[in-house]
């Protein structure tokens, strides 16, 4: 097992349940209480949902993700394409998150974390 690949699945694992958990506790509870009050900036009906499901459908991917380096893990050597493929695709997200929340959410780091063990393992594969 290539420890680099585990810890980045587990990574993948805490950002994905922080993000829905954290999620529902810290924004949907708020937007459920609008929603509910019958505020005049009350969300359509369907566009709460739509925001709803699209939150956790990226929690959701985050899993897969998670999944996908757990397998690579136990490969005996993992896969070069997939490794840059993923350390591209979690650089890119931390970039596009510190430029969209100005870097004051710290969602960013744990992406940042991820891309750093896979390329790690890439270097040392």
């Amino acid at each position: 097992m290539h420890s680099l690949l585990l810890i980045a699945s587990g990574l993948a694992v805490l950002l994905a349940a922080a993000h829905s958990l954290l999620g529902e506790r810290l924004v949907f509870a708020r937007l459920a209480r609008r929603q509910a009050g019958g505020s005049t900036e009350r969300l359509p009906d369907r566009h709460f949902a739509a925001l709803r499901t699209t939150w956790h459908l990226t929690s959701l991917l985050g899993l897969g993700f998670a999944g996908a380096l757990f397998h690579l893990a136990g490969d005996t050597v993992p896969d070069a394409r997939w490794l840059l493929l993923i350390t591209l695709l979690f650089a890119a997200a931390s970039v596009y998150w510190i430029w969209g929340t100005r870097g004051r959410h710290p969602g960013w780091i744990v992406m940042v974390l991820i891309a750093a063990c896979t390329g790690l393992q890439l270097v040392v594969s």
